[in-house]
């Protein structure tokens, strides 16, 4: 019964030191690609519900207030940056819907953005930015986020 004894201790002990050593290591989905940066826009402006969120936020509100004297544009497919010493895009899916939502000068609405259909949750901590995809040449307002640790 001994020697039962030492090779069931022997495994136990090689069994917890195998998975001990199995660290997984969560990483941002970032795209592999350099993208170009978006153009930034500060009109309209644009804010999120909340500074700071948790990792696993299905859904980000923000309030758009068109401070400007145009109609602003713009459609459902959004852009999800992290910063990792530059601002650099977080993988995001669609299917989109492809709407296209006008803003009155002077007026202000609140759009949500569903994270858990188009991006890989959790997100893990940092600053983000969340912004509109826009036509070629054209500048998107973004909402500045953090995801607490």
């Amino acid at each position: 019964m001994t020697v039962k004894r030492i090779i069931s201790s022997i495994m136990v002990c090689a069994a917890v030191f195998t998975l001990s050593s199995c660290k997984s290591t969560v990483k941002d989905d970032f795209y592999e690609d350099d993208l170009p940066q978006p153009t930034i826009s500060e009109i309209p402006e644009m804010t999120t519900e909340f500074t700071e969120y948790d990792g696993n936020t299905e859904k980000i509100s923000v309030t758009i207030t068109n401070n400007s004297n145009k109609n602003f544009n713009h459609g459902e497919q959004f852009f999800l940056q992290k910063l990792d010493d530059e601002w650099r895009y977080i993988k995001c899916q669609g299917p989109w819907n492809l709407a296209n939502y006008m803003i009155k000068p002077s007026q202000d609405v609140i759009t949500t953005f569903d994270l858990k259909e188009h991006v890989r949750l959790p997100l893990l901590p940092g600053l983000y930015r969340i912004g509109f995809y826009e036509d070629k040449g054209e500048s998107t307002p973004v909402a500045e986020f953090t995801i607490k640790e």
